[in-house]
């Protein structure tokens, strides 16, 4: 079992922001999308799913195939509207 798996109170908040990027969240999406352009990222999201789906172990599983699936799917929707965001809201 993973320690986040052990530790789900703790890792259902943010972990990994300072204290001033908690206060400012815009700040880090920003940053993020200074960095990479939108299609950088979904390659990248992509060459993980492949080698996720295409490597043995974990995905073997037809349902946990589908499931890495759907998390890529939401996760690419999920930075899309940060990056409404991030130009929406500039900082």
């Amino acid at each position: 079992m993973h320690c986040i798996e052990q530790n789900k109170d703790f890792f259902d908040r943010p972990v990994c922001l300072s204290p001033i990027e908690r206060e400012y969240p815009l700040r880090v999406l920003k940053n993020y999308f200074d960095q990479f352009d939108l299609s950088e990222v979904r390659i990248q999201l992509y060459q993980l799913y492949n080698n996720a789906i295409n490597s043995k172990g974990d995905f073997d599983d037809a349902k946990e195939r589908k499931n890495i699936s759907w998390f890529v799917q939401v996760t690419e929707e999920a930075l899309e509207a940060a990056l409404l965001v991030a130009q929406k809201y500039k900082v």
